[in-house]
């Protein structure tokens, strides 16, 4: 939820010029302001709620409004901050609010996230859904270090989104030129975490299994390949030693800067005698970090892991039609549907979505 800041920013990007949507949520398109998004922009703004958190966020009129949203898409085809965008709800195609990423002054490393939805959807999680995509978003698309969040003194509603979206109160600033009653703005922070992928080892085994703690999420995780549950570390090794040693199965863990381990998958060639695509399997994130971005970044580093590392031009999975927060995340690093079809699993006939990515060359 931004108006108007400064002009200075970045180099043209043409790809990015050309771009429409960024990013999706489990609820949430997430776009590009387009002209016809001024009048509802106006609408959203213009509510009580606005007013009273955000009053310098409230537009005069539609006139000012088309003009945010002129300047919203200048900013955005030329890469450059502030950059808001709008949230569209999926199910219905309404425009329901916006957020956006600011520059903090005198911290090139960090930046400050923003959004704002319409009141009539408040106390459904949507604000927190949307502030945590849009916080890995400025991390991943523009490699902050740091993202604030600020609200008003008072504003507990805001306060808590912070705090459920892995943001911590670090202070209180006063004299803000956007502090509306002087009374002081509450300062939140939230810092990036740098991930990474390292060959699997056996040590994992373990602990992976003990993040699947229902037999249900064990077969939406491994379909048919273990079928028994609980899961052992020794049932995974034994599944996974022999195929190691074939030269076409990888295995990786996802960690954080600390060593510690967050998420696993593997990548294999479906078929002996064909190089140009591969699979994605086994895909699980530590059950505590769900929702905040990791297994969609855990995705990309795969899907670059792919491009340096092997011949493959096409990635492909399948998901379960009932992991629905699986297959979301899939389609946010760009897998598409291409099939479906029955799996008969000892929990009962599951519909399987086959999903495939094209790999650009790098």
């Amino acid at each position: 939820m931004f108006r108007r800041e400064n002009d200075s920013g970045n180099c043209r990007d043409p790809e990015m010029e050309n771009m429409i949507s960024f990013f999706e949520t489990e609820h949430f398109l997430v776009r590009r302001m387009e002209p016809e998004d001024a009048a509802q922009l106006f609408k959203n703004h213009a509510e009580e709620k606005v007013k009273k958190w955000f009053p310098n966020e409230s537009y005069a009129d539609l006139s000012e409004a088309e003009e945010a949203v002129s300047f919203f898409g200048d900013c955005v085809a030329n890469n450059r901050l502030p950059f808001v965008l709008a949230v569209l709800l999926k199910e219905t195609g309404e425009l329901i609010g916006d957020t956006g990423i600011s520059e903090v002054e005198g911290q090139p490393e960090a930046v400050e996230v923003g959004y704002q939805i319409c009141e009539k959807y408040s106390g459904r999680g949507f604000a927190t859904e949307v502030l945590k995509a849009m916080t890995e978003f400025a991390f991943c698309r523009f490699g902050a270090k740091i993202s604030y969040g600020r609200v008003v003194h008072g504003n507990a509603a805001s306060a808590r989104v912070l705090e459920k979206a892995g943001y911590l109160f670090v202070n209180e600033e006063f004299g803000a030129e956007d502090d509306p009653y002087g009374n002081g703005m509450l300062v939140y922070k939230r810092e990036a975490v740098h991930m990474m992928l390292r060959p699997y080892r056996k040590e994992d085994a373990e602990q992976i299994c003990s993040w699947l703690k229902t037999e249900e999420e064990m077969y939406k995780w491994s379909a048919d390949r273990f079928n028994k549950f609980p899961l052992s570390a020794e049932d995974m090794e034994n599944n996974y030693a022999p195929q190691i040693r074939t030269g076409r199965f990888f295995p990786l863990s996802f960690t954080d800067d600390e060593g510690s381990l967050r998420g696993h998958f593997i990548i294999r060639y479906p078929k002996e005698d064909d190089d140009t695509s591969v699979r994605f399997g086994f895909v699980i994130v530590d059950p505590q970090l769900r929702g905040q971005g990791y297994g969609k970044e855990m995705l990309q580093l795969g899907i670059r892991y792919v491009k340096q590392n092997l011949n493959a031009r096409r990635i492909d999975l399948g998901v379960f039609a009932n992991n629905d927060s699986a297959r979301h995340c899939y389609e946010a690093v760009g897998f598409r549907e291409y099939g479906r079809r029955k799996c008969e699993l000892p929990v009962g006939v599951w519909e399987c979505i086959d999903m495939e990515k094209w790999v650009e060359e790098v």
